[in-house]
């Protein structure tokens, strides 16, 4: 019992040497006599490194452990290299001169905390780099070294969420070298130059086509990001829950006027399901999940799940985030290019005040819907690339990249007029620059809000 509570506290027995004992030729003797190896980190003493038989850092100890083939192995390091030495080689007795030798970084991933935090993530991906703890190399798919990290990651395909423990600098050096944002901001960019040239002049008959790829940007865009966010199996479900919602609510105001107002469809936008053009269900969503991360953004939640607290907040702020777009959008749409015909016309440039009236009750719908969903499987919104600002940022610009369009609309914007169905005629100038002012005090103002709260953010 007393050498129990010793080891306990002091990690080892700490006794003299007898007199007469050459110390050195007497662990080699016994070494010998019970076929033991000796491995010995690079830091620990001289005097230890002079009687091991392999000195080196924790994979070439490991690696050197599996090859011993020895009876028992003395692992002078750190708990962590004893205990793979162990996985690796499980017949034999792995001796740690001090039980108490432990490392900061695998002490600063506890098996409970890792626990809890990987299951707010079902369809992740486990990489957990080798100094950790055997708890956590059980919990884990991969297993790596600080050497191949980018291969092991580079090998796991790219929609898949990983989580990277427990060394956070190294999980960003390897998220920055494998250029998994990369895609994203490559779309970012994408869809702000199809937002400028969709209004520019010598672009104009090819402007349906243009808004239609920088739509499936848009979605793409959500697609790849979201997919980190919530997991494939959950994205899915909001996905399916925004095209049954806003398909309902098109068709429901097509045939009676309501929400919306009353319009149709033209063909520009491609083939229909009934009266509302295939693109347009992911056309809500691509906007719709980054207004939805933006509303995070704005109300401070960038690590925290959704609570009964923000399950009415959330959805409020992301439908006011989402309405603006379409202010930014409409008017061009559908009584310039003709997207879709207001019957009746309407004040705002042949737009009718109900139409938005009846945006934020679609859009509440969705995210309501969300927010209750998300609420009952206790998703967390949050995923491993959160640590880095660059993951929020890049829903920021993408929001950012869509307001461009409608500011280049008044550099460019034509002289004329145009007519709406009811015979409403409206000057094309005033209505490009309309657009304009909307969209910086709208969509810009949130671009700019949500960019300084994640600058100021503490939880980074």
């Amino acid at each position: 019992m007393l050498f129990e509570k010793e080891i306990a506290t002091v990690g080892y027995l700490s006794r003299s040497v007898p007199e007469g004992i050459d110390l050195k030729e007497a662990i080699l003797k016994m070494k010998q006599e019970k076929n033991a190896v000796i491995l010995a980190h690079y830091y620990v003493s001289e005097d230890i490194q002079s009687i091991a038989d392999f000195v080196g850092d924790s994979l070439a100890l490991a690696q050197a452990s599996k090859k011993a083939a020895s009876d028992i192995i003395v692992f002078c390091g750190v708990h962590f290299m004893a205990e793979t030495a162990k996985i690796l080689n499980p017949q034999a007795k792995v001796l740690l001169p001090d039980l108490n030798a432990g490392c900061s970084l695998a002490d600063s991933a506890p098996e409970a905390e890792f626990l809890a935090f990987k299951n707010q993530y079902p369809d992740a991906i486990v990489v957990s780099y080798i100094n950790c703890s055997s708890e956590i190399k059980a919990l884990s798919d991969y297993i790596c070294t600080s050497s191949n990290a980018v291969d092991v990651v580079n090998s796991i395909p790219k929609d898949k969420r990983i989580i990277f423990a427990p060394d956070k600098n190294l999980g960003l050096y390897v998220q920055k070298v494998t250029n998994r944002e990369l895609i994203l901001w490559l779309l970012v960019v994408l869809s702000a130059g199809l937002s400028i040239l969709a209004v520019v002049p010598f672009t104009v008959g090819i402007a349906g086509t243009l808004g239609i790829i920088c739509t499936l940007a848009r979605l793409l865009f959500s697609l790849m990001h979201g997919s980190h966010q919530f997991g494939w199996r959950r994205l899915s479900i909001l996905f399916a829950i925004t095209c049954i919602v806003s398909w309902c609510y098109e068709s429901l105001s097509i045939a009676t006027g309501f929400p919306f107002g009353n319009y149709v469809y033209t063909a520009e936008l491609g083939p229909k399901l009934g009266t509302v053009p295939l693109l347009i269900m992911p056309a809500y969503f691509g906007v719709a999940y980054i207004s939805w991360v933006l509303a995070h953004v704005l109300l401070d939640k960038l690590n925290q799940q959704i609570d009964s607290r923000s399950m009415f907040a959330i959805p409020i702020i992301a439908s006011f985030i989402m309405v603006m777009w379409d202010m930014s959008i409409d008017p061009l749409s559908s009584t310039v290019m003709r997207q879709w015909i207001w019957s009746d016309g309407g004040s705002y440039f042949g737009v009718p005040f109900s139409n938005f009236l009846g945006w934020f009750l679609c859009v509440y719908t969705v995210f309501q819907f969300w927010a209750v969903y998300l609420m009952r499987a206790k998703q967390a919104e949050n995923c491993a690339s959160d640590g880095n600002k660059s993951w929020w940022y890049l829903p920021i610009a993408f929001y950012g990249a869509i307001f461009l369009g409608t500011i280049t609309g008044v550099v460019f914007a034509p002289s004329g007029t145009v007519t709406d169905a009811s015979s409403q005629v409206w000057p094309l100038k005033a209505l490009y620059e309309t657009l304009g002012l909307v969209s910086m005090f709208t969509m810009f103002f949130v671009t700019c809000l949500a960019f300084f709260k994640v600058q100021n953010s503490t939880n980074f």
